[in-house]
C-alpha cells in the first residue's frame, strides 16, 4: 500500500472541504497523511476543520498564495509521495492509487498528474499540456512556442504536472528545490517542470485518475483585508512570472525574449487606450524589479545546472512537442489552445 502526504492549501474553501475529506477518506489502496494549510480564511473553514482531529492543520497568510502554502505543508509532510491540491476539488476512489503506481524513479518519473474535471466532472478543465510552434506567443517565457492540449487514451510523458493536483515524490521534491514560494498564482508548475526536466525527471499525466475541480473558485476572493481582489493580484504577479523564469534558467539572448513579449503587450494597450490594463502592465515591470535580485540569487547558485541545461530548451524539448500526441488521443474531445 502506498503511503502519501495530501497537502491541500485552503483559502476559504469551506464550501468544498467536506466533499473532499469525504473523497479522501475513500481511497482505496493507499494510507494518508492529510495536511491543510489554512490561508487564514474567513469563512467556516475554521469549524469545519476542527471537526477533522486526523487532519493537521497550519496558519499561514493569504497573501503569500498557493504554492507557498504547498510548501509549509510539504515541511511537515512525513510521507515520500507528496500530493498537492487545491480545497476546491474531490477525488474519484482510485485517483491516489493510481498516480502512485506510475511513479518510479529508477525511470525518472518523479511526478505525475490526474485529469482534471470540472466539479460536475462534464467538462476537462485541464489534462497537462504540451507545446507546439508559434510566430509570437506572449504567455509563454519562450514565445516561439504556444501550448496546446488534448486528452491523451493512455498515461504519457506530460511537459508539466498542474499545481492544482499533482504527485511529486519526495526525493524529486527536494532535488528541484520544489515550490518557488515568490508564485502567487500561475506559472508556478511551469518554474518547477523546467527545474524537473533540467535535473533529468520525467512527469506524466494520467487519463484514469480523475478529479473534479470548481475552477476559478479563487479569483473572486479578496485579500489584504478585503481591499484587493485575487484577480488583480494574480494578473500583475502571474504575469511577472513569466520573464521571472527566464531569469531563473534562461541563457543568452532567449534571456530577453519574455521582457520583449511583455513590453508589446504593454504597448498595445496603451495603443488600444486600455488604460487600466497598461497601468497594470507598468505594476508588472514594478514587481518584476523588486524580485529580481531574489530570481538573480538563484540564478547565480543554479549556474552549473543552467549552463548544462539551459531553460528555454526545455520549450524545444522533442518528447514535449504536441505531435506526439498523434497517436495517443481520447477520440471524443477537441483541442483546446
Amino acid at each position: 500500500m502506498h503511503s502519501v502526504s495530501v497537502i491541500i492549501s485552503n483559502f476559504n474553501g469551506a464550501k468544498y472541504l467536506p466533499r473532499l475529506f469525504e473523497t479522501l477518506r475513500s481511497q482505496r489502496g493507499v494510507e494518508l497523511e492529510i495536511i491543510v494549510v489554512d490561508r487564514n480564511s474567513s469563512d467556516a473553514s475554521d469549524s469545519i476543520l476542527a471537526g477533522h482531529p486526523e487532519v493537521r492543520v497550519i496558519k499561514h497568510p493569504p497573501e503569500t498564495g498557493l504554492v507557498c502554502g504547498y510548501a509549509v505543508g510539504a515541511e511537515v509532510a512525513t510521507k515520500d509521495l507528496l500530493y498537492f491540491c487545491n480545497e476546491d476539488m474531490w477525488l474519484e476512489p482510485d485517483c491516489l492509487r493510481l498516480l502512485a503506481e506510475e511513479v518510479d524513479l529508477p525511470a525518472r518519473v518523479g511526478g505525475v498528474m490526474p485529469v482534471q474535471w470540472t466539479y460536475d466532472m462534464k467538462d476537462i478543465v485541464t489534462c497537462g499540456y504540451w507545446l507546439e510552434k508559434a510566430a509570437w506567443c506572449r504567455s509563454n517565457p519562450y514565445p516561439f512556442r504556444v501550448s496546446r492540449w488534448h486528452l491523451p487514451a493512455r498515461t504519457c510523458v506530460v511537459t508539466s504536472i498542474n499545481a492544482g493536483a499533482c504527485l511529486v515524490h519526495r526525493q524529486v521534491y527536494d532535488e528541484t528545490g520544489g515550490w518557488d514560494r515568490s508564485f502567487f498564482l500561475d506559472y508556478e508548475d511551469m518554474d518547477l517542470a523546467v527545474r524537473l526536466w533540467q535535473h533529468d525527471w520525467w512527469s506524466l499525466v494520467v487519463p484514469e485518475a480523475r478529479v473534479g475541480h470548481a475552477v476559478g473558485a479563487s479569483n473572486n476572493q479578496s485579500i489584504n483585508g478585503g481591499r484587493q481582489k485575487v484577480s488583480r493580484k494574480r494578473y500583475i504577479e502571474g504575469s511577472s512570472n513569466v520573464p521571472a523564469i527566464a531569469v531563473k534558467t534562461f541563457t543568452g539572448p532567449a534571456l530577453l525574449l519574455p521582457f520583449l513579449a511583455l513590453a508589446g503587450r504593454l504597448l498595445a494597450n496603451a495603443i488600444k487606450l486600455r488604460g487600466l490594463q497598461a497601468w497594470w502592465d507598468v505594476l508588472v515591470f514594478a514587481k518584476l524589479g523588486q524580485r529580481l535580485p531574489e530570481l538573480l540569487e538563484f540564478r547565480r547558485v543554479n549556474a552549473a545546472t543552467n549552463n548544462r541545461r539551459p531553460g528555454q530548451h526545455f520549450f524545444t524539448e522533442p518528447q514535449f512537442d504536441y505531435s506526439v500526441l498523434s497517436a495517443n488521443r481520447a477520440p471524443s474531445n477537441t483541442d483546446n489552445p
